[in-house]
C-alpha cells in the first residue's frame, strides 16, 4: 500500500474516533439533557408534551445510533447543528475571528510572548 494511501487511512481513522469521543462524551454526562438547555425552573413548569417537543427539536428522541449517524453526515455536509443559545456555530466565531487575528498580529510585529 501506497505511503500516502496509509497516511490518509491513519487520519481518516483518527478524525472518526475524534468526532466519535465528541459525540459521546456529552452524552456520558449524568443529568437530564433538557436540564442543560433550558433552566431548571422553565423546565419545572412545562408540560410533559413540551418537553417532549424540545427533545424532538434537538433530536434527542432519537434512537442513539441514529442520533449519531445524524451527527456523522450533518459534521460530513458543514452542519454543525444549533447550538443551545439558538445562534448559528459560526456566529460567535465570524464576529471574534477578525479582532483576534489583529491582536495576534499586533503581537507578533511588537514581539510579545507569553513569559
Amino acid at each position: 500500500m501506497s505511503f500516502y494511501v496509509r497516511l490518509f487511512l491513519q487520519y481518516a481513522l483518527t478524525l472518526l474516533a475524534a468526532l466519535t469521543i465528541n459525540f459521546f462524551l456529552p452524552r456520558l454526562a449524568p443529568g437530564d439533557p433538557i436540564l442543560t438547555i433550558l433552566p431548571a425552573d422553565v423546565v419545572a413548569a412545562m408540560s410533559r408534551e413540551e418537553i417532549a417537543r424540545v427533545l424532538a427539536d434537538y433530536g434527542l428522541d432519537l434512537p442513539l445510533w441514529q442520533q449519531y449517524l445524524n451527527y456523522l453526515a450533518g459534521i460530513a455536509s458543514g452542519d454543525f447543528g444549533t447550538s443551545v443559545l439558538r445562534c448559528p456555530p459560526s456566529a460567535p466565531t465570524s464576529s471574534a475571528c477578525p479582532r483576534a487575528a489583529g491582536r495576534g498580529t499586533w503581537a507578533w510585529r511588537n514581539g510579545s510572548s507569553c513569559r
